[in-house]
């Protein structure tokens, strides 16, 4: 599964998958070895892709692929509102969303879908997008991965989502703990 739907997998990817994942040696290597994935760029074909949500044109099988994903959603909302459990979502922007290359749709489908369920939703695209906009494409991402946060990325990410928690206005947390990042 990559974010622009599901792929095949060559044979060198599917043995290598079973060594990582049953011994530990090839484990051990595989983390030392590893380079951030290829992410949306390694579906290089658009008959690899299954329900691809980052197009601009949606086919009947993204459009029926993120209903189905949104139903999940909203029954976890209603059972974690049954427990009085708060949920906040979010999604994560891609790179390429922020160019105009990938649809940023998919945020505003979590959006609408938060309001209409009545969780809290943080709109990350919208967050982000004076920092990222303006940024190369190796400044937050990994230069061969767009889709993934480097660490400056998680950073800006990470305090985002930091200062929602903490603001008052969402009441998620006791009021004492409340102390947003300067």
């Amino acid at each position: 599964m990559t974010p622009r739907g599901l792929i095949k997998r060559n044979t060198f990817e599917k043995v290598t998958e079973w060594l990582i994942s049953h011994s530990a040696f090839c484990f051990s290597l595989s983390k030392l070895l590893r380079k951030p994935m290829l992410g949306i760029d390694y579906v290089k074909e658009q008959s690899e892709v299954d329900a691809d949500w980052l197009a601009h044109s949606w086919t009947d099988e993204t459009r029926k692929n993120v209903t189905k994903s949104m139903q999940y959603l909203a029954e976890i909302s209603r059972l974690l509102k049954e427990k009085n459990v708060k949920l906040v979502v979010t999604g994560v922007p891609f790179y390429h969303q922020y160019t105009g290359k990938l649809s940023s749709k998919p945020h505003l489908i979590l959006k609408t879908t938060a309001k209409e369920n009545g969780f809290l939703y943080l709109d990350s695209f919208q967050g982000l997008k004076k920092q990222i906009k303006v940024s190369k494409p190796g400044t937050y991402y990994w230069p061969e991965d767009p889709t993934h946060f480097n660490k400056a990325g998680n950073a800006i990410w990470a305090d985002l989502q930091y200062n929602f928690l903490v603001n008052p206005n969402n009441k998620l947390l006791p009021t004492r703990l409340n102390s947003p990042i300067k």
